[in-house]
């Protein structure tokens, strides 16, 4: 999924510990000796005892000191990165924005296609009207195509789907109305090449490694783009996984890993098994956490592999139209409304975050630029400035508190082709 990429590195901390000494201990000291009994008088040993005691507890107290430096360092270090990357985001967002003053007539009518959908989501998700999320994504994309895309070509590829499926098992003999047949056939689908009966070919979509990210075209995350193409990628696959799940009643859900979402199907015993859409193959926990980037925060906090309720689902859909929306228009104050609308249902939704993130960063830096680019150490002097930059390093905070990570283009290629 297209995110700005929050910077946020953390140093690792490095302990000194100091080697507490071994206290001896002696045996009484003879009454015979006078000397002893005046305190003016110590044993050479006991004096060295003390002695070692004395240096043992200072090593202690500037272990503590340099342990309580390091840590502040550490903080100050991470706040100072994350504030130059507000920086960077300045220049990077110069561009955009004179490519942005050009659709200002255009931006209104659009904006309105994009309301109109946002209500129709959001009145599925809250229950006000029959959830669907195949209209739910048609909404989406047709909003971004500003209300150009026909609902009954893009139904009719939908069914066209669920008919092959029915043949198929027409075909082969098996009976679709039993709930195993039916999601083992839209797996095989989504996997296997299938000849038919008819002399008509299915061919499974294949993964699309142009541009997958939709840097240069965002309608490489669209259902429509893959109905029309037969390539996708691990937005627009599940999501078609979904739609048909639900069109041939298969209870399937969609999941999160790190930059990632995968299909998790429930069996005739009512079991989970996850199906990893861009390869057609049946993967385990540990394959999916064996990229090393799931931490335990996000499990413990359901932010990854866990499967979302239909509500979710929808306000997943609103937060895809949030993104197609700062994809033509850039960040404004719709985006972070619409976040704010599902992160007022979960307050640990990871998409509705990062997008909340990357709008107040971009709020940040727009107040930087008109600050003059000031320096990290002088921002004290900027009151609105210093609230502002607290607030997203709070708001980063939590997010790392809840275990979001999420992976560079490089890395999420790289185990892209692992796993094939």
């Amino acid at each position: 999924m297209k995110l700005i990429l929050l910077i946020i590195l953390c140093f690792p901390l490095q302990f000194v510990f100091a080697q507490i000494p071994q206290i001896q201990r002696f045996q009484p000291i003879s009454p015979t000796n006078s000397a002893t009994h005046n305190p003016l008088f110590q044993s050479p040993t006991s004096a060295n005892s003390l002695q070692q005691m004395r240096e043992a507890e200072m090593r202690r107290m500037q272990v503590e000191a340099l342990q309580t430096m390091l840590m502040h360092q550490q903080i100050a270090n991470k706040k100072e990165i994350e504030y130059r990357a507000i920086l960077a985001e300045i220049k990077a967002d110069e561009a955009k924005e004179k490519y942005l003053q050009k659709l200002q007539k255009q931006k209104q009518a659009h904006t309105n296609q994009y309301l109109i959908s946002a209500q129709k989501i959001l009145a599925m998700a809250e229950g006000k009207s029959p959830q669907s999320v195949k209209r739910a994504v048609f909404l989406v994309e047709n909003a971004f195509h500003n209300n150009t895309l026909s609902y009954q070509k893009y139904e009719s590829q939908v069914n066209a789907w669920v008919e092959k499926m029915k043949q198929y098992a027409e075909n082969t003999k098996q009976d679709f109305s039993k709930y195993k047949i039916r999601y083992q056939i839209l797996t095989k689908f989504f996997s296997d090449t299938v000849q038919l009966a008819s002399g008509l070919v299915h061919y499974p979509p294949k993964y699309d490694f142009d541009d997958p990210f939709g840097e240069k075209d965002h309608t490489k995350f669209f259902v429509t783009k893959l109905l029309r193409t037969n390539k996708g990628q691990c937005h627009s696959m599940p999501l078609l996984y979904k739609i048909l799940a639900e069109e041939i009643g298969v209870k399937a859900y969609i999941a999160y890993s790190p930059s990632h979402s995968f299909i998790k199907i429930k069996d005739e015993r009512g079991n989970l098994l996850n199906f990893e859409t861009t390869n057609g193959h049946l993967v385990t926990d540990s394959w999916l956490t064996a990229s090393g980037y799931i931490k335990r925060e996000a499990l413990q906090n359901r932010v990854y592999l866990d499967t979302l309720s239909a509500k979710a689902t929808m306000l997943s859909c609103l937060m895809d139209l949030a993104n197609g929306y700062e994809a033509q228009f850039g960040y404004d104050d719709l985006v972070l409304e619409l976040a704010n609308i599902c992160l007022k249902y979960n307050a640990n939704d990871i998409k509705a975050l990062a997008i909340k993130s990357n709008y107040v960063t971009k709020d940040v830096a727009k107040l930087v630029k008109k600050l003059g680019n000031p320096a990290y150490k002088d921002i004290d002097k900027y009151p609105e400035l210093k609230e502002k930059v607290t607030y997203l390093h709070n708001l980063y905070e939590y997010m790392d508190r809840i275990g979001f990570t999420q992976m560079s283009k490089e890395e999420y290629s790289q185990w892209r082709k692992s796993s094939k």
